[in-house]
């Protein structure tokens, strides 16, 4: 049924295909990307590094992944994204060294993460009216690409992990193929009189300074980044403590894939719970974050298979409330001339926690155990929680005059 309706809506049938392209090579590198590492001679703080050199990339072009969809639409830059994560794959395929393979990851950063804002900025223009339930259906196809992402690469690394990268290659490429049937939104910016970057004055520096705290997206950027700390920090560790629990290869991608289906079952659920109600995306956020806490909670009494896949279940609901949520909320109290440039901010917050939480974790992990580690993580997620139900409220954007009137009687 979703299916029929997607080829019936060319233009969504194209975003859903590129996202589940681009998402299925992600999942299908990244997922071991750690025990290769090691097995290129890296010990816990060089992955850590590895993937710190990922979230600064994504880090950095987030933001300018957003304003440049807002200047020249939201095609071309997706089809520049999926282009580098074509070349981002070759690359990992021909490094064998642990410094090189930083400097690849820092590359992939850029590429690999630079639609995804885009992307949801599409959907939510096509589907104004029912944006929280086309979100679900958008990470539906992200989260199938996930389950055979992780699938696949748990079968093929226990033959040879670099055969992942070749895998990704040839998914991206059809990702790429695909992102050029892409269209553009009816309501379309004039751009013409825009620059391709904002200009670095005082008055610009305050009216976004100005949007995002009237919108609260200031705070839900806090509390991203404060959990993401954690949760990613956890995420690339994660696999090299199953192994040493002596988990095999294809177990750890099917512990991984599981989430991924219980998401499936819980998007459109989730979709259909914001877009019913008034304050549905805050409660949403609030409700990823606590159970995020809970999930690192059951990662500290998990030592057998079954006792993780029960605990990905609680991964299921923080990753799918949390990311119906924010992308709601963002859409909503962010005016329509920001809108992709307040989606890549929402998403480059995540990464700078990324940036700090894979350092933090195997630091911490080199003065007590993994397991103590993540029992210390446990906080942020919870601190994240009371951030978004004392701080995040819906108001109405700001316009682009009123931006205007308050910098003229700012700088008079």
């Amino acid at each position: 049924m979703i299916l029929k309706n997607l080829i019936k809506e060319e233009k969504k049938f194209f975003v859903y295909g590129v996202a589940f392209c681009s998402h299925f090579t992600q999942a299908i590198t990244i997922i071991l990307l750690s025990l290769y590492g090691q097995s290129l001679g890296a010990n816990n703080v060089e992955v850590g590094l590895l993937f710190t050199s990922f979230s600064l990339a994504a880090l950095i072009s987030a933001p300018l992944w957003g304003i440049l969809s807002d200047y020249m639409g939201r095609r071309k830059p997706v089809i520049l994204s999926m282009a580098g994560m074509v070349l981002s794959c070759f690359l990992m395929i021909l490094v064998k060294n642990i410094y090189l393979l930083i400097g690849v990851l820092f590359l992939c950063g850029i590429f690999f993460m630079g639609n995804r804002p885009i992307i949801n900025t599409m959907i939510v223009e096509f589907s104004s009216e029912r944006a929280g339930r086309e979100v679900g259906f958008l990470n539906i196809a992200r989260e199938f690409a996930w389950i055979a992402g992780c699938l696949l690469a748990g079968l093929i690394g226990e033959i040879n992990l670099i055969y992942n990268f070749y895998t990704g290659l040839l998914i991206a490429i059809i990702g790429l193929f695909l992102s050029f049937f892409l269209k553009e939104s009816e309501k379309k910016i004039n751009n013409k009189s825009k620059k391709i970057l904002p200009s670095l004055n005082f008055g610009s520096f305050v009216v976004n300074f100005r949007y995002l705290i009237h919108s609260t997206l200031f705070f839900l950027c806090v509390a991203i980044i404060i959990s993401s700390i954690s949760g990613y920090g956890v995420f690339v560790l994660l696999p090299i403590y199953l192994a040493q629990l002596h988990i095999s290869k294809s177990m750890i991608g099917i512990i991984y894939a599981v989430e991924s289906s219980i998401d499936i079952i819980l998007f459109p659920l989730m979709g259909k719970f914001c877009d019913q109600s008034v304050k549905g995306s805050v409660f949403l956020i609030i409700l990823g974050f606590i159970a995020s806490a809970f999930k690192l909670f059951l990662y500290t009494i998990c030592y057998i298979p079954i006792h993780f896949i029960i605990a990905q279940f609680f991964a299921a609901i923080s990753w799918t409330a949390f990311v119906v949520g924010a992308v709601t909320f963002t859409g909503k109290v962010s005016p329509y001339e920001k809108r992709g440039e307040a989606m890549g901010i929402v998403e480059s917050s995540s990464y700078l926690g990324g940036l700090a939480g894979p350092i933090i974790t195997s630091l911490f992990s080199k003065i007590w155990d993994f397991r103590t580690t993540i029992q210390i993580f446990i906080i942020f997620p919870v601190l994240s929680a009371l951030i978004s139900l004392l701080k995040l409220k819906l108001k109405t954007p700001l316009s682009t005059e009123e931006d205007k009137d308050f910098i003229r009687k700012g700088i008079n």
